[in-house]
């Protein structure tokens, strides 16, 4: 072979080398680019499921939230993904084959409680902040709501709290509540005091209403989260109950601490129990007068007035003479001030399991919702995100996205 030759051969198998690593290095790049492609065109595609969120909710309970089943997130991907994988370009040189998807909600649903306070907690952040820039939206005037009581055994049997229970607030109030950590139950934990800004925020109570132009069922939807009975009635009766419970407690102590009521409790007790006794009748006086006192303040908060949690001697309406006045019109103090109705539910809220107060948060929000938009809404068909699995020419692409 001539040396012509030789050169020639040789610099065809170069040539051809050189070819095939270029055509190898196109094909991992154009496989690189694929692959960057259907993870992209995904990811787009979840965020296009997750722009169809329920607006009623979002618009009235500011949550963010879908109702797509499984199904319906398969289909949707499958129609955004094919979509853009049909539309070959010239330049691409593999052809993308959606295979398979597969998606999960179990992770998402807004019946799971802690992804409820997390949601709420996030809400009232944003809308803290917001009136501090703002200032606080001007409260509704109250008009002529009237009571109701929810008896369709459908919808109670459906509730994510699961329905009521008998237990009442007042031990753990008077347990809890001394004047060394009075201030600190008020902001108890950081969610704790977000989720009851919620409940302040978002829900009506007998002394206001703040729907707006949402209906609502409930018209004392405060007093349900407190106790969850199915009665506006029985809910503040017991709230009121337990109001009464409270004071009378703490209507005790300010008599025991008052050398003036105690040197008067004395003298009436000697006069109606003289000798051994008069320790035991002072002591049933002074109880007589803490609840008589607490009826009086019952009548006055259910009247719009104010009363303090711990009572100076100008705050206190009731003499000894009068004790007995347990019915008739209010006797009002030198001096009203401290919390009226809604203040009291708020310290009442703070008293509240932080489980019960979500569990009824969310029957309200399907309650309403159901009444407001859809007969069939539930909670448990509505949820924050999703992931899914897809298969693209052999390759698992993993997304998950929530809001």
């Amino acid at each position: 072979m001539s040396k012509r030759g030789f050169s020639a051969v040789f610099l065809t198998l170069i040539l051809g080398s050189m070819v095939t690593l270029t055509l190898t290095f196109v094909h991992a790049a154009a496989q690189k680019a694929g692959e960057s492609t259907a993870d992209s065109v995904f990811r787009l595609a979840a965020l296009s499921v997750l722009g169809e969120y329920d607006l009623e909710l979002y618009q009235r309970y500011g949550i963010l939230a879908h109702g797509r089943s499984e199904d319906e997130i398969d289909r949707l991907i499958r129609m955004y993904a094919d979509t853009t994988f049909r539309n070959k370009r010239p330049m691409d040189l593999i052809r993308s084959d959606l295979q398979s998807v597969e998606t999960s909600l179990k992770q998402y649903s807004l019946l799971d409680r802690e992804r409820m306070e997390k949601e709420l907690s996030e809400i009232m952040v944003f809308r803290l902040a917001r009136e501090k820039l703002k200032g606080p939206e001007p409260a509704i005037p109250e008009g002529d709501r009237p009571t109701r009581e929810l008896k369709n055994q459908k919808i109670i049997q459906s509730l994510p709290s699961e329905g009521k229970d008998n237990l009442t607030l007042l031990t753990q109030a008077i347990l809890s509540l001394t004047p060394e950590n009075l201030e600190g139950l008020m902001t108890k934990g950081h969610r704790h005091y977000l989720i009851n800004q919620y409940i302040k925020s978002h829900f009506n109570h007998d002394k206001e209403d703040k729907s707006g132009e949402y209906p609502t069922f409930f018209r004392n939807e405060t007093e349900y989260i407190l106790y969850g009975d199915f009665s506006d009635l029985e809910n503040k009766k017991r709230f009121l109950n337990d109001f009464i419970g409270l004071r009378t407690a703490l209507n005790l102590i300010h008599i025991l601490n008052d050398p003036e009521k105690m040197q008067e409790l004395s003298t009436l007790a000697n006069l109606t129990a003289p000798g051994p006794g008069a320790p035991a009748a002072q002591g049933v006086l002074a109880s007589a007068w803490a609840l008589s006192e607490a009826w009086n303040d019952r009548k006055m908060l259910d009247a719009g007035e104010k009363i303090p949690i711990l009572k100076g001697k100008e705050h206190w309406a009731l003499s000894i003479e009068n004790i007995h006045r347990m019915e008739g019109g209010i006797l009002f103090p030198a001096v009203r001030e401290g919390k009226d109705y809604a203040g009291y539910l708020e310290l009442f809220l703070v008293f509240s399991s932080q489980e019960k107060k979500l569990s009824r948060i969310m029957d309200l929000i399907q309650i309403n919702m159901k009444l407001q938009t859809d007969s069939r809404f539930s909670l448990a068909g509505r949820y924050k995100g999703f992931e899914f699995r897809a298969m693209v020419n052999g390759k698992v692409y993993y997304v998950e996205k929530s809001y």
